[in-house]
């Protein structure tokens, strides 16, 4: 017998088990990390997690997140997620059954419309999310990774999560080097070793220059007193 409700707290082992078919290389997580995050799920507005159970046995699953929204009226969207059907499960109607629970839900919010994005490039997957409503080529998906998801490890990401994060990081680890060309006209910073060398160069460079201004003036005035020697009447 199936049936098809909204994931309850003792239903996160199950969970991270089905989604290791969803993604084998899925990276782990603490069970510390696992049950903070699974808590947020379950008690935040707007997101919905359901599973569909077969006797004992979590068979299928999806998320649904709804964002408020100033367009459309004021309705607002949402997005489909982590759809995935246990292999002993498939073909049975079960991921059509939970996708249809999540695609009500939206409904009973007012959703304007529901988003899906899939990288699998399987006929048979896209054959399934058109049985369920959704239909191919309306928008075009993109996708920016964060510079940070493979260098911060699962807990520090969850931590993250958690409250506002140190952006400090992510500035000294996306900073860009100075190019060479840059480099050479960069100016020193104050009190530098390079500073003070060229604090030397430049003042001895003004006392040579005072000094080769005054030798000039003294050839000058030795070339006009000879002048006027050689000038006088006899």
């Amino acid at each position: 017998m199936r049936i098809v409700r909204p994931a309850i707290a003792s239903d996160l082992a199950a969970l991270e088990e089905l989604y290791l078919h969803l993604n084998p290389d899925r990276p782990p997580l603490s069970r510390e990390a696992a049950k903070r995050i699974f808590d947020q799920i379950l008690t935040r507005p707007g997101c919905h997690l359901f599973v569909c159970m077969v006797g004992d046995a979590l068979a299928s699953t999806c998320m649904l997140a709804t964002v408020p929204n100033l367009m459309r009226g004021g309705r607002p969207h949402a997005l489909l997620e982590n759809v995935v059907t246990h292999p002993l499960y498939r073909r049975q109607g079960h991921g059509r059954a939970v996708v249809a629970a999540a695609l009500a839900a939206a409904w009973a919010e007012g959703a304007h419309h529901v988003l899906l994005m899939s990288g699998r490039q399987d006929p048979a997957v896209r054959r399934f999310y058109e049985s369920c409503g959704f239909a191919l080529g309306v928008k075009a998906g993109y996708v920016a990774r964060s510079p940070m998801g493979a260098r911060r490890s699962p807990d520090e990401r969850v931590s993250a999560i958690s409250g506002i994060p140190d952006v400090a990081p992510l500035i000294r680890a996306t900073a860009l080097p100075c190019p060479r060309s840059l480099q050479s006209s960069r100016a020193p910073a104050p009190g530098s070793r390079r500073d003070a060398a060229r604090g030397s160069r430049s003042r001895a460079g003004r006392r040579h220059g005072r000094a080769a201004r005054a030798a000039r003036r003294r050839g000058s005035s030795d070339r006009t007193a000879r002048s006027s020697k050689g000038a006088a009447p006899g």
